[in-house]
């Protein structure tokens, strides 16, 4: 291909569009009316399709009158086009193209993302509050243009008209368009439209044929504004968008408001159906004045393929920017029932199991075939030291060469602690009756007797230093070569810098994964350092590669939290974090800031490895690195950082110690109440369950287990 795009269209991906359904009541992903357009449509079209030779009125004249009449606006403040969409596209090619800045909720109705980024624009978006416009934050932004989807989607909340007119009086923003595709499924959409506010000034709002009309696949919308605003756009505007037949269709749409206000009652009946059915079956449910519901749920693909076994297509909420989430809109009847059917089998499969939320007593409560760090490097010298792990004690070295020794802290003998003795060369020498054991585990010395017992054995375990950490395998030996450990480099890369602490936490290594899985608490746990709103305000998304599970979270034109403000000196940013989860030992998460619509490697990157290896069922060591790769030898920046991330392991210490204590005192009955947010957590504990179980089983067929 000779031709290159430009560049500006990199940050793009394609629409998604919702999935259709194998059966048409069971089609729920794309908010269409569930029953249809007006019988008069068919008609209309009928008749328009003997002029299809003719071109269509470029201004579809007689339908801007019509509409004009109906909100009370002269004709030449109305523009149709093909859709809303094409409407928005224009709206960013009058006002933004080359260089323009838009405002708009994150996450936002996707074209009027894909259109501002098209024209090579800026955007900021600005996370939603309680499920709803930051009107507040939103005014604070100095735009072209500020985009309000009134209801919003996906989520179906609304803003009142009062808050709308205040916002329109405090933004800067020079052209504020509200888009009301759902208002006519609102408490009361006569009191709910801003189409009143167009005749202040600065104000355009979008309407569509495809909702309560049902004509989605005729693309008809239309915008009203200022004289000045659709003349403009008239410049630039293709000059037979909107066909003959979809002309035609929309005025008989429009001429049959019974029809209108049988879908308005069908929609509002079954949406507060739903609500109780989704609700009863355990699904908490943002609330709606759309033609639609945001469902929250633990796993949003097991939910989007269980219902479509029952012939049920919904809109996963990760491609709609709300990871955790579905959106289900409002069906006929018959798909009401549909969906009745798949609920309660869904639910089942979004719970936790009982192996997932642990092991069986008697059952090993460790992954054993995994690397698990079991100390820093310079907390190994040449003197015998114990750490408990995975239950079992060991005793570390390092050789006069600097090699670590890992063996089982227990003499063949008498089971006195080896940790307790002393070093000879680089064998180690029981205290209590001097046995003494090579670097193999194996026993070279019994004094008083020259014959060595041949069950003079300790067991020795693999280990390999690398990155300033120690790792060391529990389980079966001869496995340990074939798996590598985990990359930590940027421990020792020259082009970071770090902070380390090690920690004994007094919780399990599962409360410590699920709190690395959910940073939400950040928001509430951690709010004079690393948490603020952005973070509990910005859904996720949740990956599964074999057994590592990421948690992305992308914040977007937000505050950075006050510790990084203080390390950065930036105050407006766009900030992510992921948690790749490596089952069963390691957090690494990638995180960072960049100044709104950067590149993320432009930014200032974080790598922040967590790894957590178990003591015992109810304590875990907790080995932190907090890697940088910005203010590279600053000592006076490692001090900052070193006090308040020792300030926020501390607050996640006690909090964790906290839940142990509770949870060991909590009746069986009551297990966990998993959230939206807790789908990466619910994702690990599956697949946590499925290794132990596994290795279980193997150790059973080898006769190793009772």
């Amino acid at each position: 291909m000779t031709i290159a795009e430009r560049p500006w269209l990199n940050r793009l991906q394609p629409y998604q569009p919702g999935n259709r359904a194998p059966i048409a009541d069971g089609s729920m992903a794309s908010n269409e009316s569930p029953l249809g357009a007006s019988p008069d449509v068919a008609a209309a079209i009928c008749g328009a399709l003997a002029q299809s030779h003719r071109y269509p009125d470029p201004l579809a004249q007689e339908l801007r009158s019509e509409l004009a009449s109906l909100h009370h606006v002269a004709p030449d403040q109305i523009l149709i086009g093909n859709g809303s969409d094409e409407l928005i596209f224009l709206l960013a090619s009058a006002y933004l193209a080359q260089g323009g800045h838009a405002v708009c909720a994150a996450p936002p109705y996707q074209i009027d993302r894909i259109s501002t980024y098209a024209v090579n624009a800026r955007l900021t978006q600005v996370p939603l509050r309680d499920w709803a416009h930051n009107l507040e934050t939103m005014a604070a932004v100095d735009a072209d243009i500020a985009y309000m989807v009134n209801p919003h989607n996906p989520t179906g909340t609304v803003c009142t008209p009062a808050d709308i007119r205040k916002f329109v009086a405090r933004s800067p923003a020079r052209l504020v368009v509200i888009d009301e595709a759902y208002i006519d499924f609102t408490d009361d959409p006569n009191a709910q439209t801003s189409i009143p506010l167009v005749a202040g000034g600065g104000v355009a709002v979008l309407r569509t044929f495809s909702k309560i009309h049902g004509l989605a696949g005729l693309r008809v919308g239309y915008l009203v504004a200022e004289r000045e605003v659709i003349a403009t756009l008239q410049k630039i505007r293709p000059p037979f968008s909107v066909s003959s037949v979809a002309q035609a269709a929309a005025l008989a749409a429009l001429r049959d408001p019974a029809h209108q206000l049988a879908v308005r009652e069908h929609t509002l009946r079954i949406r507060a159906e739903m609500v109780l059915l989704l609700e009863q079956t355990g699904y908490p449910v943002i609330p709606s004045q759309a033609n639609f519901l945001l469902v929250q749920t633990i796993d949003e693909t097991e939910f989007v393929s269980a219902v479509l076994r029952h012939g049920i297509s919904v809109r996963p909420g990760s491609s709609l920017g709300l990871p955790g989430t579905v959106r289900i809109s409002v069906p006929t009847q018959r798909g009401l029932e549909l969906l009745r059917g798949a609920l309660p089998p869904v639910r089942e499969l979004l719970q936790p199991t009982a192996a997932a939320s642990g092991p069986v007593r008697g059952e090993s409560m460790f992954i054993k075939n995994a690397w698990y760090v079991i100390a820093s490097s310079d907390e190994i010298v040449h003197e015998p030291m114990k750490r408990t792990i995975l239950g079992d004690d060991v005793v570390l070295y390092r050789k006069l060469d600097g090699g670590v020794v890992a063996l089982d802290d227990r003499c063949a003998h008498r089971a006195y602690p080896l940790s307790a003795g002393r070093l000879v060369g680089d064998n180690i020498q029981c205290g209590y009756h001097g046995f003494e054991y090579n670097c193999a585990g194996i026993c070279v010395r019994v004094p008083a007797q020259e014959r060595i017992p041949e069950r003079a054995v300790v067991q020795a375990f693999p280990v390999v230093e690398a990155h300033r950490w120690v790792w060391i395998w529990m389980g079966d030996p001869e496995k340990a070569a074939a798996v590598p450990v985990p990359d930590t480099h940027w421990m020792t890369d020259p082009a970071w810098d770090r902070v380390t602490h090690t920690r004994l936490f007094h919780s399990s290594a599962d409360l410590i994964h699920d709190n690395l899985l959910d940073l939400t608490h950040e928001s509430f746990l951690h709010q004079s350092t690393i948490g603020d709103e952005a973070v509990y305000e910005n859904g996720i998304t949740v990956e599964v590669d074999v057994q590592t599970v990421s948690v992305d979270r992308w914040m977007p034109g937000c505050h950075p939290s006050p510790l990084f403000e203080k390390a950065t000196g930036l105050t407006l940013v766009d900030r992510w974090h992921t948690t790749e989860f490596q089952i069963p030992s390691l957090h690494v998460i990638h995180a960072g800031v960049v100044e709104p619509g950067g590149r993320r490697e432009d930014g200032h990157l974080l790598t922040v490895l967590n790894a957590i290896t178990p003591e015992t069922e109810n304590t875990a060591w907790y080995f932190y690195a907090f890697c940088r790769d910005f203010a590279v030898g600053d000592e006076a920046m490692n001090e900052l950082l070193q006090q308040s991330l020792g300030e926020v392991l501390t607050e996640d210490e006690d909090a964790l110690a906290l839940q142990q204590e509770r949870m060991e005192t909590r009746p069986a009955r009551l297990p966990d109440v998993l959230i939206a947010q807790d789908a990466g957590v619910a994702k690990a504990r599956r697949i946590l369950a499925r290794m132990l179980a596994a290795e279980a089983k193997e150790l059973a067929n080898a006769g190793q287990l009772p």
